[in-house]
């Protein structure tokens, strides 16, 4: 591979990882958020009988968000070769 294209290649891959390292952040401040409002028992005066239904969504939501963060951060450590 000739020196311009893979500095081309290598310039895109830094404006990559910076777009992978904003969005693993949103992420990671959404998970958080749900993490905090779960373990506070943040249920926003809904009745009772909600709850257990409110909290399961939340774990699912939480879960999801790990899930992309991981792969967020996988995608983050490929490299171009």
């Amino acid at each position: 591979m000739d020196y311009c294209r893979k500095s081309d290649l290598l310039a895109y891959q830094d404006e990559i990882l910076c777009e992978l390292y904003n969005t693993n952040t949103l992420v990671n401040a959404t998970k958080t958020c749900c993490q905090v409002r779960e373990f506070n028992s943040d249920y926003y005066g809904i009745p009772k009988d909600y709850v257990p239904m409110i909290s399961n969504e939340r774990n699912e939501y939480i879960s999801m968000l790990t899930i992309i963060a991981d792969k967020l951060n996988y995608i983050g450590t490929l490299k171009i070769e």
